[in-house]
């Protein structure tokens, strides 16, 4: 007969457990569990206003969630976000689940989607002469001036998402991906940006360096403009790349208000613009440049052709097809 098998002992099992449970929670960001609050908030909200039980979600049910969701927010996009999350909660409650993408549900959301009319607003590119006419109004000397002015060209050369240059507030910045002062290496003629993180790349696995060369001559020289910051505003390597004299990082609302303004004194629409402007900017600059699109794809670390989505083509096609079609008419 076989001896019993030996009992491990209590403790390095629920340091097992515990382990397990942050390997599980360490799957997502602090923000995706944000907005699966404000998903799950929304579906408890509609099943006390209608009396419905939330553990039961029938098919019917869930086509009046739909439903009930299209008085709220305006686009079917965002509508499927909200299913989307609401799906990922039952699974963790192991929580029994209709079929979510039915034909009938299907044809509720494009029926939606008519009655909606909901028209995608996106904000407008920076271009390279928007940012020369935003130079006559810098003042260079000044540092946090000269700390707007680098993150701007150094955006728009870069096509580096807002979440790596500035965080959402001062208060995270130590949690955010942001650039570190240590993370840019500036050499006489050329500078080099180290990035870690991005919205794709979250864990770390990978480290992109993006090399920025003097344009000489040009108001627009992204090394000039990081030369003239980390001069005027010196800092400890492990300091935000871009901040305050006092070492504060610039967050979100600051730089946005900062472009905002800009636009305004260039005698632009400022409400059409934000800092997604530059990279969608930086992406259409490149592209009429010539550059390839696998090239823009890596320049802006995108792994889908989500890229195409910032590359405006409609009215250059179709007068590229005119030309052709009456190259040969007298």
């Amino acid at each position: 007969m076989l001896p019993p098998p030996p009992q491990l002992p209590l403790v390095p099992v629920l340091e097992l457990e515990l382990e397990l449970e942050d390997s599980k929670i360490a799957a997502f960001r602090s923000g995706t569990y944000r907005n699966l609050a404000v998903h799950l908030s929304s579906y408890l909200v509609f099943c006390e206003q209608f009396n419905k039980d939330p553990l039961r979600l029938t098919q019917h049910n869930l086509m009046l969630y739909i439903q009930y969701l299209s008085r709220r927010l305006r686009s079917v996009y965002s509508i499927r976000n909200y299913l989307c999350g609401l799906k990922k909660v039952f699974g963790w409650g192991n929580i029994k689940q209709p079929k979510w993408y039915t034909s009938k549900i299907t044809d509720l959301l494009r029926g939606i989607k008519r009655r909606l009319k909901h028209k995608i607003r996106r904000a407008r590119p920076v271009t390279t002469k928007m940012l020369q006419k935003m130079y006559t109004y810098i003042d260079h000397e000044d540092p946090f001036q000269a700390t707007i002015w680098a993150i701007l060209v150094t955006m728009f050369f870069t096509a580096l998402r807002k979440s790596n240059i500035v965080p959402p507030t001062v208060q995270q910045w130590e949690t955010s991906g942001i650039l570190r002062r240590r993370d840019i290496k500036i050499k006489q003629n050329s500078a080099k940006i180290r990035v870690g993180w991005t919205k794709t790349i979250q864990t770390r696995e990978e480290i992109f360096y993006f090399p920025l060369r003097r344009i000489q001559g040009s108001t627009l020289c992204p090394v000039t403009a990081l030369q003239n910051m980390v001069t005027l505003n010196p800092r400890q390597p492990r300091d935000p790349a871009f901040c305050w004299d006092d070492g504060r990082p610039i967050s979100y609302k600051i730089l946005n208000g900062a472009l905002k303004s800009l636009v305004h004194d260039i005698g632009m629409n400022s409400k059409c613009y934000s800092t997604h402007s530059l990279r969608r900017g930086s992406t259409m600059h490149a592209y009429n440049c010539g550059v390839p699109e696998m090239w823009i794809k890596a320049l802006g670390t995108w792994k889908s052709n989500a890229y195409q989505n910032y590359i405006d083509t409609g009215s250059q096609a179709r007068k590229n097809a005119f030309l052709i079609m009456t190259q040969d008419i007298n």
